[in-house]
């Protein structure tokens, strides 16, 4: 009603937009993060939706920095694999391999990602790697 910043409102909107598939989630987002006060799951939610955004708009370079802002405020296996794909998409695959381990690590029931990896060690011939992840990829 004042006009001011209420990043917490801003960044469960942006939420509801994502969840709900509207337009305006990157929006939404960047309000809530120029709210100082803005901390916790809030500012959380917002850093990863804005990276989101900015992967879907193929603003890779963005997004990255980005998740790893968010990287220094929690650890969620949803970031890492996100940032798994922004690798890959600029062609680093040693990063989106290192990122794949960090979010099995967070979540070790990763199935699809566990048989990824088992398939990345598989392919450069390290088979007791692959095996390890072979067994961690059955649900």
């Amino acid at each position: 009603a004042t006009g001011g910043v209420d990043g917490p409102v801003d960044a469960w909107l942006a939420r509801m937009q994502f969840e709900l598939g509207m337009p305006g989630v990157q929006r939404s987002a960047q309000s809530a993060l120029t709210d100082p006060q803005l901390s916790g799951q809030d500012l959380c939610n917002a850093l990863f939706l804005l990276a989101d955004s900015q992967f879907q708009q193929k603003h890779y370079g963005e997004a990255i920095q980005t998740l790893e802002q968010l990287g220094k405020l929690r650890r969620h296996s949803m970031q890492w694999l996100l940032m798994a794909q922004c690798y890959a998409e600029v062609g680093n695959a040693a990063a989106k391999e290192r990122a794949l381990q960090s979010a099995v690590h967070i979540n070790p029931r990763l199935t699809k990602i566990q048989r990824q990896l088992a398939e990345i060690y598989r392919l450069r011939g390290n088979e007791a790697r692959a095996r390890y992840h072979e067994v961690r990829s059955v649900p």
